[in-house]
């Protein structure tokens, strides 16, 4: 993992601004990707590919530390970190 100028490292650095649960767009922003690729994950085929989700209503409600974790078992699925 690679330390910014915050001192937090990666993923951190990126979901420190986010409370304790994130919406989608939240984590559509902190990730860099769209809603439709978050949406996605939350509801890949694969159980393993999948991103832990809760539906809350009509929306979609992601944990920080289960973003976390799932950010970091999948680093190298899109590109170098």
């Amino acid at each position: 993992m690679t330390t910014n100028d915050s001192g937090l490292s990666w993923p951190d650095s990126a979901l420190a601004p986010y409370g304790e649960t994130m919406s989608v767009r939240e984590v559509a922003l902190a990730t860099r990707q769209t809603p439709r690729v978050i949406r996605d994950l939350i509801s890949h085929p694969n159980e393993a590919q999948r991103l832990p989700a809760s539906k809350i209503g009509r929306g979609w409600i992601v944990g920080k530390v289960d973003l976390r974790e799932y950010l970091i078992r999948h680093r190298n699925i899109g590109g170098n970190r």
